[in-house]
């Protein structure tokens, strides 16, 4: 059957009207120019931390040479690393090409399946305490913005079975889409598994609270009791398929036939099959990934390099919108996603 993939090249971002802000509970600019403050700090600590090394050993060689006092010696290479580290931080932050509004549109190359926002503090303060969590919100805050882009993501994939999560890096949001679109499937009525191939991370049998000794590396290498794998997650229902604490580092089992006939048998089980894949940095995130009939590449919003996105495509390997598209995580709450 035909896929139409005109309505995912047609997503964009516009700005939210002004009623729209004054009835969102939003924060305050002083706050968001703090919290991307913090974020750029973060990426950029680690060339502030050597930087200020150097200055500091530079101190130490003036100290040495000129004999100064070691205090002024430490003081002056302190500053001078500083000064050199944070012009060299803010040119970096400058330089930077991350996802951001640009990525949106008809005329770039990106396919945009579609985008969440930023899941706001006063969204978790409405849930108990217990439920403040994505999936919290999934399950009892279903009007919420956050809910409603899975509930759409979730429509959008529905003519496929298997589809596959995978980030460019770590911390990307690739678990909280898998297991966000797995749970809204399993809500609409639809026979779902979810399948933990991260073994090195675990993060989606972390976030389902699961520790199991064996796991998806067992089903595959036991392709037939595969149901002896499995586990729930306790609230939706939902089925999973774990990553087990038992890993053998040496092998990979993707890149054999014990995968391809672990998902056959569960084709013929499942309506959607959502795999949670390791970042395309590991090889094993590229070879889960290209094994689902819809890949799916999560970003995070200002933070996700444009070069790592393309990289990301590049070792899928799969052009075309129909094979690969790009989901946007922790979109801020002033940006509305619309089809034109």
């Amino acid at each position: 059957m035909a896929i139409d993939t005109q309505p995912l090249l047609n997503f964009r971002l516009q700005t939210t009207s002004a009623r729209d802000r004054r009835n969102a509970p939003t924060a305050a600019w002083p706050i968001r120019a703090a919290r991307r403050a913090a974020r750029a700090l973060k990426r950029q600590t680690p060339v502030l931390i050597a930087l200020l090394a150097v200055g500091l050993l530079l101190g130490v060689g003036y100290f040495m040479l000129a004999q100064a006092p070691l205090a002024t010696a430490l003081g002056s290479g302190a500053s001078f690393g500083l000064a050199a580290g944070g012009l060299l931080a803010l040119a970096r932050e400058l330089g930077r090409n991350a996802i951001g509004l640009s990525s949106f549109g008809g005329k770039n190359k990106y396919p945009i399946l579609g985008a969440a926002p930023d899941l706001s503090a006063q969204t978790l303060r409405d849930l108990a305490p217990d439920q403040r969590t994505p999936l919290g919100c999934l399950l009892h805050q279903p009007a919420a913005g956050f809910a409603t882009a899975f509930r759409d993501l979730e429509k959008t994939l529905s003519n496929k079975q298997l589809v596959a999560f995978v980030g460019p890096a770590p911390e990307e949001g690739a678990t909280t889409a898998a297991l966000a679109v797995a749970v809204t499937a399993a809500q609409q009525g639809r026979r779902v598994i979810a399948v933990d191939c991260d073994l090195g991370r675990r993060s989606l049998t972390r976030a389902i609270e699961a520790d199991p000794e064996r796991g998806v590396a067992d089903a595959v290498a036991a392709p037939e009791s595969w149901r002896d794998f499995l586990t729930q997650e306790a609230e939706s229902g939902l089925d999973v398929l774990p990553a087990g604490r038992t890993r053998n580092v040496w092998r990979s089992p993707f890149d054999g036939p014990g995968f391809e006939t672990l998902m056959d048998k569960l084709r013929e089980d499942y309506d959607l099959i959502v795999l949670d894949c390791p970042p395309t940095l590991n090889a094993d995130g590229a070879i889960v990934a290209r094994s689902a009939d819809r890949c799916v590449i999560v970003t995070t919003w200002d933070e996700t390099p444009i070069g790592a996105l393309n990289d990301a495509l590049r070792a899928l390997g799969r052009s075309g919108p129909e094979h690969t598209s790009v989901f946007v995580n922790r979109v801020p709450s002033r940006y509305a996603l619309a089809r034109s």
